[in-house]
């Protein structure tokens, strides 16, 4: 028993859930290379995942009950 069913990109979902695929501050690869390198491989694959050409086209399907 669904009472609500909401249709969206993956891109948006996961947008909604805080992913930006941002990239990391360069002044971290100054004090922390490896903490850099560890960012910049993360906000590599939340691009991925985002990406409205790939991934982030899929559709989700969302639905809630009481």
């Amino acid at each position: 028993g669904a009472v609500t069913t909401t249709l969206s990109t993956q891109r948006e979902a996961l947008r909604a859930l805080g992913v930006t695929g941002a990239r990391p501050s360069l002044d971290l690869a100054g004090w922390d290379p490896a903490g850099y390198l560890r960012a910049l491989s993360r906000a590599s694959l939340e691009a991925e995942l985002i990406d409205p050409h790939g991934l982030g086209a899929f559709g989700w399907l969302r639905q809630s009950r009481p």
